[in-house]
């Protein structure tokens, strides 16, 4: 059985804290594989959403 849970969250640790306080298990940084952003998100430009995913050791590139 899956659950998706869903949070909205201007940095990934940030959503991880609020993962965590919605369920009992520990929320952990894994494994990234692909990211979507929209077209408009795009066009403004991106890096303030992904700084800490390049800059966070625990991500792998």
């Amino acid at each position: 059985m899956r659950e998706n849970i869903t949070v909205t969250a201007k940095t990934s640790k940030e959503s991880k804290l609020l993962l965590s306080r919605k369920t009992e298990l520990i929320m952990v940084s894994g494994q990234l594989r692909d990211t979507l952003y929209g077209l408009s998100l795009a066009k403004r430009g991106i890096w303030e959403y992904i700084d800490t995913l390049v800059r966070d050791p625990s991500i792998s590139p």
